[in-house]
């Protein structure tokens, strides 16, 4: 699939080894290939370990593939990525010292770009978090500093977040209530989103598009459609349809 404008991500065959002192080079993923459009939510899911995250990073410019080829935005060069793709972690990641907003103009800050206040308060409000901007992440829970690092995510305007199961620690209730933000957010907001998770029902909620991996080294073993409405999480999670869904992406998940 050739890089193109009209697509968000294409990845062609993307391959990745990492060198290890008595094994020599082990393979991390084996060929994948990808293409996204503009707006189009994905999920990713497969064993622990397999890779995704690494996938992600590259996607992301921090690491390069061993082979195959990689396109953002019609763009191939990974020093360039960053402009167009925000990545959330598992851990948010958040400096101690500094306050809600500190840690949420940080990309801007990296980059060298102009901090709008409004934007700042806009994007915060967005989040949930109007009210907080002075407290330090020790100040916060658990499911508050997710919403800090999604601001984060946010601030930068970039058209493609990647989500590295970042809500993963959190209790049921506030991972589903950011899972809904974070799928209202990007709908709003027209961002283009992979999110990797190990959670079946997350992954069926989340993506239009379900890439089920296999192990390491990974590859895609199965892409699913996803033609569900997803309004809210709850209702979701308990119509028959999801229940379908669901058992269809875990029958792939488990199979040989």
């Amino acid at each position: 699939m050739p890089p193109s404008p009209s697509h968000a991500i294409v990845a062609e065959n993307v391959s990745k080894e990492f060198p290890h002192p008595e094994r020599g080079l082990l393979p991390a993923i084996a060929g994948i290939d990808l293409g996204l459009r503009p707006g189009e939510h994905v999920a990713l899911i497969g064993p622990s370990g397999c890779g995704k995250s690494t996938f992600l990073k590259i996607l992301a410019g921090l690491i390069r593939p061993s082979a195959g080829r990689v396109a953002i935005q019609g763009e191939e060069n990974p020093q360039r990525f960053q402009e167009s793709c925000a990545l959330m972690f598992q851990d948010p990641c958040l400096l101690p010292w500094r306050d809600v907003v500190g840690n949420v103009l940080l990309p801007l800050e990296i980059k060298g770009k102009p901090c709008d206040p409004a934007r700042v308060a806009s994007i915060i409000d967005m989040v949930g978090l109007h009210g907080f901007e002075k407290n330090r992440p020790r100040q916060l829970s658990g499911g508050m500093r997710s919403r800090v690092a999604l601001a984060r995510a946010l601030i930068d305007s970039t058209p493609i977040l990647l989500l590295d199961e970042p809500f993963g620690s959190l209790d049921e209730v506030t991972r589903w209530r950011l899972n809904e933000e974070v799928r209202n957010l990007c709908r709003r907001l027209e961002r283009t989103l992979i999110v990797v998770t190990h959670a079946v029902e997350e992954a069926c909620y989340l993506g239009d598009s379900i890439y089920v991996l296999s192990g390491r080294p990974t590859h895609i073993k199965k892409t699913l459609a996803n033609p569900l409405e997803r309004e809210g999480s709850r209702k979701f999670l308990e119509s028959v349809e999801s229940m379908q869904l669901i058992s269809l992406v875990r029958d792939v998940l488990y199979e040989e």
